[in-house]
């Protein structure tokens, strides 16, 4: 049996009432996480929920034990305490230092790799329209721009964002689907698998404006819009339409 692994977070009140310390306070690290709260080290340790080699919290699965990128989907930094655990700052007013230590008997790292395990059954067809609602009551598509769509997991959300611990092989470049949207914005995918899917694409508009600058007035154009994405759940023997657009559905 695995032992838990766990995590500890400490919180420093009496520093949050000002802004100003807050934000001084912001490049904390290990020695001075240790002034802030007096008597850490005697702080209960609480399992986890999930027994998994490390954490990131509460929930992720990548954890390094090196002064490096610890989080890779946010880029904190990280600080090493000792052999098994790991300060990270944090950048909200919850807490300074969050200290995570991995299972005994794993290596520090547990890289992300994708198996298509949970994606063997179904071959349905997904559909959707995309747009954006503008304040004036028109309505732009995504028409001519590209559509993706891919697995909603840890895997996928790691290799969207650039991460270069994550590995790319011809199963999970499989998984990766892309069409385009017609002129009405409308979009088809075809044997798609159930499970847990991302669709993404642009929907994006140019607004004139003209700018002052001395005797002179000079015409600008601002791009308007932007990325569009939307988590869907594909089942069999169901319609499987869906709408991306700022308005409810």
């Amino acid at each position: 049996m695995f032992s838990s692994y766990y995590f500890i977070i400490f919180i420093c009140p009496k520093k949050l009432m000002k802004k100003k310390i807050f934000l001084a306070l912001l490049s904390f690290s290990y020695p001075l996480l240790q002034g802030c709260y007096p008597g850490w080290q005697t702080v209960k340790i609480e399992p986890s929920v999930v027994n998994q080699p490390c954490v990131l919290q509460g929930k992720m699965e990548v954890c390094k034990s090196v002064d490096s990128n610890c989080e890779i989907w946010f880029k904190k930094r990280a600080t090493k305490v000792d052999a098994n655990t790991i300060s990270i700052e944090t950048y909200d007013e919850v807490s300074f230092g969050r200290y995570y230590n991995c299972q005994p008997g794993f290596p520090p790292y547990k890289k992300l790799r994708f198996s298509k395990e949970d994606y063997t059954q179904g071959s349905n067809t997904v559909t959707g329209q995309a747009f954006l609602r503008q304040r004036g009551g028109g309505v732009v598509t995504c028409a001519g721009n590209t559509v993706i769509m891919y697995p909603n997991n840890l895997y996928f959300l790691a290799k969207r964002n650039g991460s270069p611990e994550v590995e790319i092989n011809d199963e999970s470049s499989f998984m990766e689907k892309s069409t385009q949207c017609d002129a009405t914005g409308n979009f088809e995918f075809s044997n798609i698998q159930n499970g847990e899917w991302v669709i993404e694409t642009t929907v994006g508009w140019d607004v004139p404006e003209i700018i002052r600058i001395g005797y002179y007035y000079s015409i600008h154009t601002n791009r308007q819009g932007g990325l569009m994405r939307k988590e869907i759940t594909v089942r069999s023997n169901e319609k499987n339409r869906f709408i991306i657009s700022n308005t409810s559905e």
